[in-house]
């Protein structure tokens, strides 16, 4: 059975046993205008952008139906995911009917509106994701991924065949896995998923663990950094591969991936917006009614067309709940990049860069196209709120106004600016591979990826010796080498990784781009040639290439020697590392690089560093470098290592401000753990205790807290929570199955949250708390400011009262009291039926503040 299937068989009897609704009303003074149903025409008219551009229709229905996924292929014929089954009803049934589809659209005349359409595919169940490949497409269907060939190129499947199994497992159509994007490094990246996965020239598909990031849709600029969003949190960005962050289990501060860039959350709609889910909260719609921040953001594409130069490198974002696209003006500075709301540019109330009166307008998608346009998907749909999380108000909102129908429309739309003349698509599967090479130094992003792509599939073609002629710009010895050449750094960094991606890249070819005018060539050049430092033969000098480049001034190049040279190894590249770092130490960019690569050598690397000169003045970043260490060690976890610790920080150093930065560590406690456990009693507690210094035996007494060993005078036995029955066992066993269908997708597997969506299970006060707080967020829901494991967030979590029966939730709950470190009791069933019958009246979502009233 599917997932969804099964989801919607668990949520079955709870759906019948919904609260009644809920009447809160909108505020009388604002009229509702009616949600007429419209046609593509007359819906182009309720749409504003900016002066100097305009919207354009390029496909509607019958053509298309509620396109929730697509990309172009070579030939400019645009491959469209028709997720048709979405929300058919108020109470999301048939779901699990196969009426998905693929189709593929095609412009038959020029006019650059699609004119005919082919079905690739058909009768999926809730097909979500799609990207082309050389012979066919990989297509989503919960839970897998199928390769579907197209033998004989009639744009139609051959079949399909399993290539990713439970790809899209557990949660709703809103949590669950999706993107299928292949970035610049050659991997196939998601949003909502912790894998990515690539073909190796033979064929051969690889899978690899790798940051878990966003909800719906994904997007890469022109250097493969990664940009996604969660549905209230309008941008985000792994401003560092996210692949190097991870590879410190011990460093627990690393920042770099799944950085919020965007600082506001404001929207400017052109029309009331009653239709969304807390409509009845002061703070969702403003005084005009309109949404006021972002509730249902998705779908954010870095725009890399020529169309509309101006917004060259610009984030646009969707928000289908308010009727918009949002534009954000990208900045870097020293590896960090902000996203400046471009609706602070304009007076207007509706000031978004487009925004529509019609409430069936609903972008869930954006794309660049071949022809430098900015390509809108439009589900046309009045409804966009799964009915897992639908509350009593939305409902009504549905129903009174008849939002649910109808479920045959779908629109793609372009923004272009005025006087836009429409060219014919490239054909770049028509083109050698000579030909494709020069299209790596386009202006256009699609079509560079989309020859990066072909230049990769087609690896038997012997194209390496052109694509290294192009890098004949690189200066080598002060001197140009001749030679056709590329003249942008997009380009030659496109180059790079299409011989990464042909394992055909060489150190000549690397030292050459180590010389290039562009730091962030030489950054791409530094990066790849990691693996390459290790071959027997032309290794040690290419490392030796990469050593010398210590004294780049370029903040790309320092950002990627601290990545790369933990990955080259060996004492002259660490010596090299803790220069580059005491250069940056202040770029908490440069911190978290360093750090992510010493695992096992924070210790030595800590005592290395804080002995050199360099480091005898405190600063912020020194300061943070020499904690961060320190509790690196601690979250090791090994007895012998951490008595070293204590012995060195016990000693006087050359500077006060390094052993008290190493002493407020030692004496705080992690999320992960409240003690350290050692083998005997540490001499070094009691030199603490001993010292001289009153600053240094003030903190004595914290360390003394968080140390324990075997015999301790004074500790307490550990006391343990009873053990379960047979029966709780079980009761528990189910609640993991149900946490891992409808949790997972916003807490993680470990119960560790996730920045910008949810906070962490583990360590959370609240989940030790009354079961009485926790049953009550599960079934209404909480809203606004609360704070979890001495970290604040503003952050809604929906109710599941009416998608979850009363034992379901009893059980998810015993689950997560009973993992991720807590040893709480089970939570009664009948505890559940008690609160669902006191509370059966609310309509709104509790607040930290009531709930901390509840004993």
């Amino acid at each position: 059975m599917k997932v969804l299937a099964v989801f919607l068989a668990l949520a079955a009897p709870a759906l019948r046993a919904a609260p009644p609704e809920v009447e809160i009303p909108f505020p009388s003074t604002i009229p509702i205008p009616p949600a007429t149903v419209l046609s593509p025409e007359e819906t182009l008219k309720t749409i504003k952008v900016p002066a100097g551009f305009h919207v354009e229709l390029v496909a509607s229905e019958p053509l298309v139906t509620t396109p929730v996924a697509m990309q172009f292929d070579e030939d400019g014929r645009l491959w469209v995911v028709e997720m048709n089954g979405y929300m058919q009803n108020i109470d999301g049934k048939n779901e699990d009917a196969p009426n998905g589809r693929v189709v593929v659209l095609e412009d038959t005349d020029g006019d650059g509106k699609m004119d005919k359409r082919t079905v690739f595919l058909d009768k999926l169940v809730m097909p979500r994701a799609i990207t082309l490949r050389k012979g066919g497409a990989l297509i989503c269907e919960p839970p897998n991924v199928w390769w579907c060939p197209d033998a004989n190129h009639d744009l139609v499947a051959d079949g399909k065949e399993p290539l990713i199994l439970n790809y899209a497992t557990g949660g709703n159509p809103e949590h669950m896995p999706n993107g299928l994007m292949l970035a610049l490094d050659g991997w196939l990246y998601n949003a909502k998923s912790a894998w990515r996965y690539r073909f190796t020239p033979t064929g051969e598909l690889k899978k690899d663990g790798t940051a878990f990031r966003g909800q719906w849709g994904i997007s890469q600029d022109d250097y493969g950094r990664i940009y996604h969003n969660t549905n209230s949190d309008q941008l985000r960005c792994d401003v560092l591969p996210s692949g190097y962050l991870a590879r410190n289990p011990n460093f627990k501060e690393a920042v770099g991936a799944n950085v919020k860039i965007a600082a506001s959350q404001r929207t400017y709609p052109g029309r009331v917006n009653p239709g969304v889910n807390r409509g009845y909260r002061k703070d969702e719609l403003d005084e005009q009614g309109r949404l006021r921040q972002f509730t249902a953001v998705c779908g954010p594409v870095v725009y890399r067309g020529d169309a509309m130069p101006m917004f060259y490198g610009n984030a646009f974002v969707a928000e289908p709940a308010g009727n918009l696209i949002k534009r954000n003006v990208l900045t870097e500075h020293d590896g960090m990049i902000e996203a400046q709301d471009a609706a602070d540019q304009y007076a207007t109330p509706d000031r978004d860069f487009l925004t529509s009166t019609s409430e069936r307008f609903r972008p869930v998608n954006l794309y660049n196209g071949p022809d430098g346009a900015l390509y809108i998907a439009d589900i046309a749909r009045g409804v966009v709120q799964h009915i897992t999380y639908v509350t009593p108000w939305l409902r009504k909102q549905f129903l009174d106004r008849d939002l649910a129908q109808p479920l045959d429309q779908g629109r793609i739309w372009r923004v272009v600016p005025d006087g836009f003349k429409h060219v014919p698509m490239p054909k770049l599967g028509t083109l050698s591979p000579p030909e494709l090479v020069s299209y790596l130094d386009t202006p256009i992003g699609w079509t560079r990826d989309t020859a990066q792509r072909l230049l990769v599939e087609r690896g038997g073609e012997h194209v390496e010796g052109w694509l290294k002629l192009l890098l004949g710009s690189g200066r080598r010895g002060g001197q140009k080498k001749s030679g056709f050449a590329i003249a942008s750094p997009k380009g030659k960094i496109a180059v790079l990784w299409t011989l990464d991606g042909l394992e055909k890249l060489d150190a000549a070819t690397l030292e050459a781009a180590f010389h290039d005018d562009d730091g962030k060539v030489r950054a791409t050049a530094i990066r790849l040639s990691e693996p390459l430092t290790h071959d027997k033969n032309d290794g040690g000098a290419l490392a030796e290439e990469v050593c010398k480049m210590a004294k780049d001034k370029s903040a790309d190049v320092q950002l990627q020697l601290l990545l790369s040279l933990p990955e080259i190894g060996g004492a002259k590249a660490e010596a090299v590392m803790a220069d580059v770092l005491t250069a940056n130490v202040e770029n908490p960019l440069a911190r978290s690089a360093a750090v992510s690569g010493l695992r096992g050598r924070e210790l030595e690397f800590l005592q290395t560093t804080l002995a050199s000169p360099a480091w005898a003045t405190a600063s912020p970043g020194r300061q943070a470098v020499a904690t961060q260490l320190t509790r690196c060690v601690m979250e090791e976890r090994k007895p012998e290592r951490l008595t070293a610790l204590l012995d060195y920080a016990a000693k006087p150093p050359k500077a006060a401000w390094q052993q008290l930065a190493m002493l407020d560590a030692l004496g705080s406690p992690s999320k992960t753990f409240k003690t350290v456990k050692l083998t005997a009693e540490p001499k070094a507690l009691a030199t603490l205790e001993q010292s001289l210094d009153p600053e240094v035996k003030k903190r004595a007494p914290k360390i003394a807290a968080i140390v324990t060993w075997p015999g301790k005078p004074g500790e307490k036995p550990e006391v343990k929570a009873p053990p379960l029955t047979a029966e709780q066992n079980a009761f528990v066993a189910q609640g993991a199955a149900t946490y891992n269908l409808l949790c997972t997708a916003c807490h993680l597997p470990q119960g560790q949250g996730q920045e910008g969506l949810a906070p962490p299970l583990a360590g959370s006060e609240w989940v030790d708390g009354p079961d009485s707080r926790l049953i009550r967020i599960v079934l209404q829901g909480v809203g606004g400011r609360i704070s979890v494991a001495g970290k604040d967030y503003a952050l809604d979590m929906p109710g599941l009262g009416a998608a979850l029966g009363d034992e379901q939730i009893a059980q998810v709950l015993s689950y997560i009291r009973r993992s991720f470190g807590h040893e709480q009791p089970v939570v009664e069933t009948a505890a559940v039926e008690k609160i669902r019958a006191a509370s059966k009246d609310r309509g709104a979502e509790w607040t930290a503040d009531e709930l901390e009233k509840i004993q």
